[in-house]
């Protein structure tokens, strides 16, 4: 079998992120949940993609009782039996990424997935990190629900997050969230530094709720606004959309915005259901607490809890 490159050598391959072209980690599993993340991941096709393929091997898992863990030779096995599969896995998900023109290299690791997926996105300097899960099983529970929020917590990359199928055939339709604040600016630069040439069509959304409290403090500090507080919130927030949709047809999309009031889950569900987008792109910006986790509370919810796949972009 041929040898894995190991973490150091796809270091010193891999050179500093960005430069012109986008590289990016994929989680491998051994249900093939990684089939997705890769056919999206190609579906971008981001500028001069490079992929690095990557099985993680956990050897002691938590459900195990600890005198079958101790049985040494039983142990020994288990792992032998979970190191041939990962390497399986590995081999098939090389021809689907070169299949995808993704330029793929493998290697497998031991150890947590999330931690071990943030790591070498962190010394390859890869972009993006992305994992896969399907609906509806026990595997994609696990998967999608401890590794994605590991990745969504702690990885310094941008993730990927496929759940479900991924349809073939036309480019691909996004809904891209923002919020304009200046962290917003600066991952949406990033996000069009990486020229995806699958994307079509891009609609923006951006969401507003407004407590009673708040429109009258609103109100009784702006009484030109004559108690039209929605409607000038609104009014603000869809020029600063079509700033933005003016940037994105700049840079060649066909981009169209909207802005709901209501939670931003709540409007970003709506988003794409009415538009039938692929993907979510959104930010990782959060506040306080949150932020220092690298994610906010909307990122992460769409992440963990809705049906759709997610990219989550940091600046």
């Amino acid at each position: 079998m041929q040898a894995r490159p190991s973490l150091p050598q796809l270091q010193a391959e891999s050179g500093e992120r960005g430069g012109g072209k986008v590289k990016a980690v994929v989680g491998i599993d051994l249900n093939g949940a990684y089939k997705p993340a890769i056919k999206l991941l190609a579906r971008f096709r981001f500028e001069k993609p490079e992929s690095t393929l990557a099985h993680f091997v956990n050897p002691v898992p938590a459900y195990f009782p600890m005198d079958v863990v101790a049985a040494g030779q039983l142990q020994s096995d288990y792992v032998k039996a979970l190191e041939n599969a990962g390497r399986i896995a590995l081999d098939a998900s090389k021809d689907e990424a070169c299949m995808r023109d993704l330029k793929p290299r493998c290697t497998l690791r031991f150890g947590p997935a999330a931690t071990g997926l943030s790591d070498i996105a962190d010394q390859t300097h890869s972009d993006i990190v992305a994992v896969g899960a399907g609906q509806g099983s026990l595997w994609s529970t696990s998967f999608l629900g401890s590794v994605s929020r590991g990745l969504a917590i702690g990885c310094h990359a941008s993730i990927l997050v496929s759940k479900g199928p991924i349809r073939d055939g036309a480019p691909l339709k996004v809904v891209l969230a923002t919020d304009h604040s200046p962290e917003s600016e600066r991952w949406i630069r990033k996000f069009l530094s990486w020229h995806a040439k699958g994307i079509s069509e891009i609609h923006v959304v951006t969401a507003y709720q407004i407590s009673d409290h708040e429109a009258h403090i609103l109100q009784a500090n702006l009484p030109a606004l004559g108690g039209m507080v929605d409607t000038w919130i609104e009014d603000h927030l869809q020029s600063l959309n079509d700033r933005l949709v003016a940037k994105l047809q700049a840079a060649g999309y066909v981009a169209t915005s909207r802005v709901g009031a209501g939670t931003a889950n709540d409007v970003i569900r709506q988003a794409m259901q009415d538009t039938q987008a692929d993907v979510l792109v959104i930010g990782a910006q959060g506040h306080g607490f949150a932020e220092r986790l690298f994610i906010g509370s909307c990122s992460m919810h769409q992440v963990v809890a809705e049906p759709y796949p997610v990219l989550v972009v940091r600046s």
